[in-house]
Protein backbone atom coordinates (compact mmCIF):
# COMPACT_ATOMS: atom_id res chain seq x y z
CA UNK A 1 0.00 0.00 0.00
CA UNK A 2 1.31 3.64 -0.78
CA UNK A 3 1.16 6.05 2.03
CA UNK A 4 -2.22 7.92 0.17
CA UNK A 5 -4.71 6.05 -1.48
CA UNK A 6 -7.66 7.86 -2.70
CA UNK A 7 -10.49 5.71 -3.95
CA UNK A 8 -14.26 5.50 -3.88
CA UNK A 9 -14.69 8.69 -1.30
CA UNK A 10 -12.57 6.96 1.11
CA UNK A 11 -8.82 8.32 1.99
CA UNK A 12 -6.69 5.74 2.96
CA UNK A 13 -3.47 7.13 4.86
CA UNK A 14 -0.98 4.24 5.92
CA UNK A 15 0.29 5.60 9.78
CA UNK A 16 4.00 3.87 10.11
CA UNK A 17 6.26 5.49 7.64
CA UNK A 18 8.08 8.60 10.32
CA UNK A 19 9.24 10.26 7.43
CA UNK A 20 6.35 10.32 5.17
CA UNK A 21 3.84 12.39 3.72
CA UNK A 22 2.07 10.87 6.65
CA UNK A 23 3.16 11.15 10.02
CA UNK A 24 1.81 10.83 13.77
CA UNK A 25 2.25 14.02 15.67
CA UNK A 26 1.03 15.47 19.29
CA UNK A 27 -0.93 18.72 19.54
CA UNK A 28 2.41 20.96 19.49
CA UNK A 29 3.83 19.44 15.92
CA UNK A 30 6.51 16.70 17.73
CA UNK A 31 7.04 13.66 15.42
CA UNK A 32 6.21 10.14 16.99
CA UNK A 33 9.38 8.43 15.40
CA UNK A 34 8.24 4.64 15.77
CA UNK A 35 4.05 4.45 16.19
CA UNK A 36 3.95 1.09 15.45
CA UNK A 37 6.03 0.40 18.45
CA UNK A 38 5.42 3.13 20.57
CA UNK A 39 2.98 3.84 22.88
CA UNK A 40 0.32 7.15 21.22
CA UNK A 41 -1.44 8.92 23.74
CA UNK A 42 -4.70 8.77 21.14
CA UNK A 43 -6.13 12.21 23.61
CA UNK A 44 -3.76 14.38 22.11
CA UNK A 45 -2.21 12.95 19.15
CA UNK A 46 -2.95 13.29 15.34
CA UNK A 47 -2.26 12.07 11.96
CA UNK A 48 -0.54 14.85 9.93
CA UNK A 49 -1.55 14.33 6.58
CA UNK A 50 1.00 16.85 4.70
CA UNK A 51 -1.91 17.50 1.69
CA UNK A 52 -0.44 18.52 -2.08
CA UNK A 53 -3.29 20.32 -4.65
CA UNK A 54 -3.18 17.21 -6.76
CA UNK A 55 -4.31 15.66 -3.13
CA UNK A 56 -7.12 17.67 -2.50
CA UNK A 57 -8.90 17.58 -6.08
CA UNK A 58 -8.91 14.02 -6.12
CA UNK A 59 -10.90 14.15 -3.06
CA UNK A 60 -13.31 16.09 -4.48
CA UNK A 61 -13.18 14.67 -7.99
CA UNK A 62 -14.57 11.55 -6.18
CA UNK A 63 -17.42 13.18 -4.10
CA UNK A 64 -18.24 16.45 -5.38
CA UNK A 65 -20.95 16.99 -8.29
CA UNK A 66 -20.15 19.88 -10.84
CA UNK A 67 -22.95 22.28 -9.22
CA UNK A 68 -20.53 21.35 -5.75
CA UNK A 69 -17.76 22.54 -7.68
CA UNK A 70 -19.24 25.91 -9.21
CA UNK A 71 -20.29 26.41 -5.38
CA UNK A 72 -16.63 26.05 -3.78
CA UNK A 73 -15.71 28.28 -6.63
CA UNK A 74 -17.65 30.64 -6.11
CA UNK A 75 -17.09 30.43 -1.78
CA UNK A 76 -12.84 30.24 -2.75
CA UNK A 77 -13.39 33.63 -5.23
CA UNK A 78 -14.36 35.30 -2.18
CA UNK A 79 -11.45 35.00 0.20
CA UNK A 80 -9.71 38.36 0.31
CA UNK A 81 -6.96 37.20 3.40
CA UNK A 82 -3.38 36.08 1.96
CA UNK A 83 -1.38 34.24 5.26
CA UNK A 84 1.84 35.02 3.11
CA UNK A 85 0.93 38.81 3.13
CA UNK A 86 0.88 38.66 6.81
CA UNK A 87 3.26 40.01 9.59
CA UNK A 88 3.51 36.57 10.50
CA UNK A 89 5.46 35.49 7.16
CA UNK A 90 8.59 35.17 8.65
CA UNK A 91 10.95 32.44 9.94
CA UNK A 92 14.56 32.83 11.74
CA UNK A 93 17.10 31.60 14.27
CA UNK A 94 17.89 33.10 16.94
CA UNK A 95 21.86 32.35 18.66
CA UNK A 96 22.48 31.96 22.46
CA UNK A 97 25.88 31.67 24.31
CA UNK A 98 24.71 29.46 27.26
CA UNK A 99 28.27 30.16 28.83
CA UNK A 100 29.73 26.14 28.18
CA UNK A 101 32.26 24.64 26.42
CA UNK A 102 33.42 21.10 25.56
CA UNK A 103 36.61 20.34 24.07
CA UNK A 104 37.66 23.68 23.17
CA UNK A 105 34.65 24.34 21.56
CA UNK A 106 31.97 27.19 22.80
CA UNK A 107 28.71 25.40 23.18
CA UNK A 108 25.79 27.96 21.63
CA UNK A 109 21.76 27.48 21.81
CA UNK A 110 20.41 28.20 18.32
CA UNK A 111 16.26 28.74 18.30
CA UNK A 112 14.20 29.11 14.73
CA UNK A 113 11.00 31.37 15.33
CA UNK A 114 8.22 30.58 13.21
CA UNK A 115 4.76 30.97 13.06
CA UNK A 116 2.31 28.39 12.72
CA UNK A 117 -1.69 29.30 11.44
CA UNK A 118 -4.34 26.56 12.39
CA UNK A 119 -7.53 25.91 12.08
CA UNK A 120 -10.56 24.03 13.62
CA UNK A 121 -12.54 22.67 10.46
CA UNK A 122 -14.41 19.90 12.02
CA UNK A 123 -14.71 17.69 15.28
CA UNK A 124 -10.86 16.49 15.58
CA UNK A 125 -9.94 17.95 12.45
CA UNK A 126 -7.63 21.02 11.63
CA UNK A 127 -5.51 22.78 8.90
CA UNK A 128 -2.16 24.29 9.53
CA UNK A 129 0.03 25.78 7.22
CA UNK A 130 3.65 26.95 8.19
CA UNK A 131 6.05 28.40 5.95
CA UNK A 132 9.24 26.71 5.56
CA UNK A 133 12.69 27.97 4.14
CA UNK A 134 12.83 26.16 0.23
CA UNK A 135 15.61 26.70 -1.64
CA UNK A 136 15.45 30.64 -2.54
CA UNK A 137 12.18 31.30 -0.18
CA UNK A 138 9.64 30.65 2.29
CA UNK A 139 6.98 28.22 1.35
CA UNK A 140 3.83 26.86 2.17
CA UNK A 141 3.77 23.21 3.95
CA UNK A 142 0.12 22.67 4.38
CA UNK A 143 -1.39 19.89 6.62
CA UNK A 144 -4.72 18.46 7.59
CA UNK A 145 -4.46 17.06 11.06
CA UNK A 146 -6.78 14.14 12.00
CA UNK A 147 -7.54 13.39 15.61
CA UNK A 148 -6.98 10.15 16.39
CA UNK A 149 -10.24 10.22 17.98
CA UNK A 150 -11.87 11.44 15.10
CA UNK A 151 -15.02 10.03 15.25
CA UNK A 152 -15.40 9.35 11.64
CA UNK A 153 -12.17 7.34 11.15
CA UNK A 154 -11.39 3.37 11.03
CA UNK A 155 -7.80 2.69 12.17
CA UNK A 156 -6.82 -0.85 11.80
CA UNK A 157 -3.81 -2.37 11.53
CA UNK A 158 -2.66 -6.20 10.15
CA UNK A 159 -4.50 -8.08 13.94
CA UNK A 160 -7.35 -5.94 13.18
CA UNK A 161 -8.81 -2.49 15.23
CA UNK A 162 -6.08 -0.76 17.09
CA UNK A 163 -6.28 -0.28 20.80
CA UNK A 164 -6.50 3.00 22.06
CA UNK A 165 -3.66 4.70 23.96
CA UNK A 166 -1.49 1.60 22.66
CA UNK A 167 1.41 1.44 19.65
CA UNK A 168 -0.23 1.66 16.41
CA UNK A 169 1.62 -2.24 15.20
CA UNK A 170 2.31 -3.67 12.25
CA UNK A 171 0.41 -2.44 8.86
CA UNK A 172 -1.12 0.54 10.84
CA UNK A 173 -3.72 2.60 8.07
CA UNK A 174 -6.04 5.26 8.69
CA UNK A 175 -9.62 5.09 6.64
CA UNK A 176 -11.08 8.38 6.59
CA UNK A 177 -14.58 9.29 4.57
CA UNK A 178 -14.66 13.28 5.34
CA UNK A 179 -18.18 14.97 4.51
CA UNK A 180 -18.73 17.39 1.89
CA UNK A 181 -18.51 20.23 4.39
CA UNK A 182 -15.49 19.04 5.55
CA UNK A 183 -13.74 18.54 2.33
CA UNK A 184 -15.09 22.68 1.81
CA UNK A 185 -13.64 23.51 4.73
CA UNK A 186 -10.49 22.17 4.34
CA UNK A 187 -10.00 24.13 0.42
CA UNK A 188 -11.25 27.10 2.03
CA UNK A 189 -8.66 26.92 4.86
CA UNK A 190 -5.49 26.30 2.48
CA UNK A 191 -6.96 28.77 -0.09
CA UNK A 192 -5.80 31.33 2.50
CA UNK A 193 -2.11 30.58 2.34
CA UNK A 194 -1.33 33.06 -0.63
CA UNK A 195 -3.47 34.73 -3.53
CA UNK A 196 -1.49 32.54 -5.67
CA UNK A 197 -2.52 29.49 -4.13
CA UNK A 198 -6.27 30.32 -4.02
CA UNK A 199 -5.78 30.85 -8.05
CA UNK A 200 -4.31 27.58 -8.67
CA UNK A 201 -7.10 25.80 -6.44
CA UNK A 202 -9.34 27.38 -8.54
CA UNK A 203 -7.82 26.90 -11.74
CA UNK A 204 -8.07 22.90 -11.06
CA UNK A 205 -11.34 23.23 -9.95
CA UNK A 206 -12.33 24.41 -13.21
CA UNK A 207 -10.41 22.15 -15.23
CA UNK A 208 -12.41 19.36 -13.98
CA UNK A 209 -15.63 20.88 -15.00
CA UNK A 210 -14.86 22.33 -18.15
Amino acid sequence: MSTININNNVIELKLTSPRSKVRICDESGNHINKPASEVVNFDNSYIEWMITNDELIQVITQKFTRDDIQNLIRQLREINISLRDSDYYSRAAQKQNINQSIGGFSVYKYEEIFYSFEKNVDTNLKVKITFKMGDYTLAAHMFVLIGLNHPNIILENNEGNIVTNNPLGSGAKCRWSPSKQAIVEVAKALAHSSGNHKNDIMRLLGEIIR
